[in-house]
């Protein structure tokens, strides 16, 4: 794996988790029923809807779950702008789930998520 690529997840999850611990982000767990996850900006604060996780390692998958998320910024862009957001979110997701399934096993990722 390309270190470029682990800089960016790490960066992105560091910003995240700046936003969060200062309230410019706001998890919302259990609360999505169409979906695994969901960011939307509302009053400049980032809101991420989460489905109940009901299989797997609930710390391991919203781990990878978060990593897609954080690449999300909430603002509803161009169809184009939509797409490269949606393509880095997927790859910096796979990036975290295959270094999770290497570590702990591909079995703590089964996806058991309400929604889907």
């Amino acid at each position: 794996m390309h270190g470029r690529a682990i800089d960016e997840v790490y960066d992105q999850a560091s910003k995240l988790l700046d936003e969060l611990l200062s309230g410019d982000a706001v998890l919302n767990r259990d609360t999505l029923t169409d979906g695994v996850a969901k960011t939307t900006l509302t009053g400049g604060v980032k809101q991420i809807d989460l489905s109940k996780i009901t299989e797997g390692d609930p710390g391991l998958m919203l781990e990878v779950i978060l990593s897609h998320e954080a690449m999300r910024d909430g603002v509803e862009g161009t169809q184009q702008e939509q797409a490269v957001e949606t393509f880095r979110s997927v790859l910096t997701h796979s990036v975290v789930g295959q270094m999770v399934g290497n570590t702990y096993g591909m079995g703590s990722l089964d996806a058991g998520v309400i929604g889907i």
